[in-house]
């Protein structure tokens, strides 16, 4: 009973933890760093400063800001992605094919590679008579003198 209740305890537990991460990468999507903030909110000061209208400059900002808010994401993405196909790849056999001179598509292939081993069949004769190895025995003979 109580090791049932530990598991249930250890599932919720961990299923908010990633609950948590989801929603962490989910605002760090949408949010640019003070860095970032900070040179286009300079920039949009350095543009009013040489003369440009205050709507043509904010302008300019949402759209700068957007891209980089865009620009972001594909890059999250991009990370969260490849991290993911690592843990994926993590405990398996990896079999890795590179060529430079092939004119073909790139692609990603991913098979489970024990699907692939095939085992050895072991001939065992059916009925109860084993098979007749005189002629084996003959040759054998030949080559001995």
């Amino acid at each position: 009973m109580l090791l049932a209740q530990a598991a249930k305890a250890r599932t919720i537990y961990d299923a908010q933890a990633r609950w948590a991460e989801v929603l962490a990468w989910q605002e760090a999507r949408k949010r640019l760093d003070f860095d970032k903030e900070w040179k286009l909110f300079l920039d949009v000061v350095d543009g009013i400063h040489r003369g440009q209208p205050v709507d043509e400059a904010c302008g300019r900002y949402l759209q700068r800001r957007e891209a980089a808010l865009q620009l972001q994401a594909q890059l999250l993405d991009y990370r969260l992605y490849w991290e993911r196909f690592g843990q994926a790849l993590q405990d398996r056999d990896v079999m890795l094919l590179d060529a430079q001179n092939i004119r073909i598509r790139r692609q990603l292939l991913m098979l489970d590679l024990e699907q692939l081993r095939t085992p050895i069949p072991i001939l065992i004769p059916q009925g109860g008579n084993p098979p007749d190895r005189s002629l084996f025995d003959k040759e054998r003979g030949k080559d001995e003198h």
